[in-house]
């Protein structure tokens, strides 16, 4: 993911209060990001250079419980760190959180080498293959989710029993239902990033298709 801020210009935003927090993050075996969330100022002085995070951020499940079985750590073994390296090249501003950058990192033992079966190192590797063969390896993402007229707290208070959808018929490539004023105002400002829109098979199903881009700088900004 190439980025669209440069160090430099980060460490003016810094200074003039633009920009107050720095996400530096890994990606988990999910495709979640997960990784620290630093003081910008601390991030400019220091953090920059690399930090550290458990190593049983490769061998959880969804609900972040610590499987075991793996080699690289489980309770046998016990939790270890691996070093994040921050790759200021994917340094970019993000929409969805103000005054707020992200940067990925690589994932490095406490020797310097890269962790061989995180995503990111796994992704670099095949990119480079693809390359070697005179491929330009580009990807798009596409978004598949409910949408709900309940807020996350009224489902919380509610013990998630009463969940009203904003839609309730099978919508799949349905033009009238997909592009009506109830998806595109949910979906907001996002809806400008996406390729297409449309609904998806079963009921009350969307989905959002976001436009494609070389080496997987899916532009959400």
């Amino acid at each position: 993911m190439s980025g669209n801020l440069r160090f430099e210009d980060l460490k003016t935003k810094v200074a003039d209060g633009s920009i107050d927090t720095v996400l530096a993050c890994l990606v988990d075996m999910q495709g979640r990001l997960m990784g620290k969330r630093f003081h910008a100022a601390n991030f400019v002085e220091h953090g920059w250079r690399e930090t550290h995070c458990c190593n049983y951020l490769l061998t959880v499940d969804m609900e972040m419980t610590t499987v075991q079985g793996y080699a690289s750590s489980s309770w046998q073994t016990g939790y270890g760190d691996y070093v994040l390296k921050p790759d200021l090249a994917t340094l970019r501003r993000i929409p969805w959180l103000e005054g707020t950058a992200l940067v990925l990192g690589d994932t490095l033992d406490h020797h310097g080498n890269e962790v061989p079966h995180s995503p990111r190192a796994i992704l670099k590797k095949q990119v480079a293959r693809a390359d070697a063969m005179g491929f330009d390896a580009m990807m798009a993402t596409e978004l598949e989710f409910y949408l709900f007229e309940n807020s996350y707290a009224d489902l919380r208070d509610q013990g998630v029993v009463v969940i009203v959808v904003a839609l309730v018929v099978v919508i799949d490539f349905v033009i009238v239902v997909a592009g009506g004023t109830t998806t595109t105002n949910v979906i907001g400002e996002v809806v400008s990033s996406s390729s297409w829109r449309e609904g998806e098979e079963g009921k009350r199903t969307l989905g959002l298709d976001l436009k494609h881009d070389k080496k997987f700088a899916v532009d959400l900004s």
